[in-house]
């Protein structure tokens, strides 16, 4: 499923920068639309997101998670 920015960020529970801050770091990618505007692939974020240490995720990333199963 694509995502905007917006809704990425809330279904990992941060913020709108830290997803950007995420893509400038290369930890995840997006897409562009036509106008420009990012689009992101929620299995494939989901599946490379690693915060707060090597293999240890991310609280919004551990409660989107649960909400998901």
């Amino acid at each position: 499923m694509k995502l905007t920015i917006g809704q990425l960020a809330k279904e990992l529970g941060v913020s709108v920068e830290t997803i950007r801050r995420w893509e400038t770091e290369d930890r995840i990618s997006s897409e562009r639309t036509k106008g420009g505007h990012r689009r992101y692939d929620l299995d494939r974020v989901m599946s490379s997101v690693k915060v707060q240490g090597k293999d240890k995720p991310s609280i919004g990333y551990a409660i989107s998670m649960m909400l998901r199963s």
